[in-house]
């Protein structure tokens, strides 16, 4: 499976991308030290999904720059009434490491920044991809999206494009 074949793949099944950032904002005195960001500035926590023609698909607001993301995500999909875009099975959003694995959530492996730089041609076998990475476990929200059995799936799937992309790299450069 080649490079090009597995973005195809991915696009086929893939419909965007959901990523935490924030935003500047202006809190009453005695809120400043929760809206306080991990630089000490005064911010909002705002997640957003966007489709890969750059167009915002949700955007979930009103958290406190100290929240951590995944709080963020979890209070989107685990109420109905914030009407977070859920996708038909087989597809998914690909996530921040942040996030937690489910059947519509796909974040990199735990450890993809020692892959990168393995990649960058540093000192790593090829048969060591496979040691990397495992399924994120997380939690909250919709309970079927994070059943051990939708985050075995997505890591599977996850480990064949891993797979596959570290086969043709190590084929190309040996």
């Amino acid at each position: 499976m080649t490079s090009q074949l597995i973005c195809m793949f991915c696009q086929q099944k893939c419909v965007g991308a959901i990523d935490g950032t924030h935003i500047s904002a202006h809190a009453p005195g005695c809120k400043s030290t929760a809206y306080q960001d991990r630089s000490s500035d005064i911010s909002q926590n705002v997640m957003c999904a966007c489709n890969f023609d750059m167009r915002f698909m949700y955007v979930h607001t009103g958290w406190e720059g100290s929240a951590h993301d995944s709080w963020v995500m979890q209070e989107a999909i685990g109420n109905s009434g914030f009407q977070f875009p859920w996708l038909p099975r087989g597809s998914y959003y690909l996530v921040d490491s942040e996030y937690a694995i489910g059947f519509a959530f796909l974040p990199p492996h735990n450890h993809a920044d020692e892959m990168f730089h393995a990649w960058e041609g540093q000192d790593l076998e090829p048969g060591d991809a496979s040691t990397l990475g495992g399924a994120r476990v997380g939690g909250g929200g919709n309970e079927e999206a994070f059943s051990p059995q939708a985050q075995q799936a997505m890591s599977r799937f996850r480990n064949e494009i891993t797979a596959a992309m570290w086969a043709e790299y190590t084929g190309n450069h040996s």
